[in-house]
This record gives structure tokens, sequence and C-alpha cells, in this order.
């Protein structure tokens, strides 16, 4: 990316809407489809908009259904929780990746493979599988903008 004020933004934006979409997910969890369900509703829609939301891939969480898949819940996680993380050290610390390509691509790897494997019929879906790969797919994205943030 080239520098300038775009560019300075896309990392804390990326951040706050990976929380968004944490928080989106978790709404039937928090109880907000019975007191609010303004917020129900388009936490709904929006989750549909940034999400396949198969029914059949959806976990349950306390007995309610997320408003996004195992994967995409994964992949959100992980930008936000690793976004987290790293942002301090950032600040704190000149540590730099090397190879800015080359730690977040072999984070989306998994994944690939796992979206392969179950698209081709080697085994079936899996909830934990598919949360954990998706986990490592946002957290490589986020470190990847994370080092473009503070390379300058």
């Amino acid at each position: 990316m080239n520098s300038g004020p775009v560019r300075k933004l896309f990392f804390p934006v990326s951040l706050v809407l990976s929380g968004a979409m944490l928080f989106i997910a978790f709404i039937p969890v928090l109880g907000f489809s019975r007191n609010e369900p303004l917020l129900h509703i388009a936490g709904k829609f929006i989750a549909g908009k940034l999400c396949h939301t198969d029914p059949s891939k959806i976990p349950s969480v306390l007995g309610h259904n997320l408003f996004l898949c195992s994967r995409c819940s994964g992949i959100y996680a992980g930008a936000f929780l690793t976004g987290l993380l790293v942002l301090p050290a950032g600040y704190l610390t000149k540590f730099k990746l090397k190879n800015p390509l080359r730690i977040p691509l072999a984070m989306l790897l998994p994944m690939a493979a796992d979206v392969l494997l179950y698209n081709s019929g080697i085994y079936s879906y899996n909830f934990t599988i598919a949360w954990f790969t998706g986990f490592l797919s946002g957290s490589g994205v986020i470190l990847y903008i994370w080092n473009d943030f503070f390379q300058n």
C-alpha cells in the first residue's frame, strides 16, 4: 500500500470492523433477539451480506444460533483478537515482518486446504476445524495489515 491518510486508517478500521462483526455474530447469544428486535434484524441482515449463513454450518452457542458460520466467526475472531494483541507491539517495539507476505500466506493455507478437502468430499464439515482455520486466516490478514500500518 502506498502511504497516506487512507493507509494509516486501514488497521484501526479493520480492527473496529472485525470487532463489530464479532458482536453481530453473537447478538442472539447476548440476548438482543428478545430485547432489541431492530438490532436483531439489522445484525442478521449485515451478517447475511458478509457470510453465506448456510444453516448447516452455523454453530449454536448456549442454545442460540450465531449469525455467522463457524469459519467466518473464526476469521473475525482471529482478526480482532490478533489485532488487539499486536497493536501494542507496533507502538512499543520496532518489530516488523521481514517478508510481510510469508507468514500471512502460510496462515491462509490451512483454511484453503480445509475448504478443498471438504468440497472434494474427503471429509465432512467440522465446526472446530472450520473455526480454527478461519481464526488462523483472520490472524494472518490482520498481521499483514498491521505490518503495513507500522511500516513507516
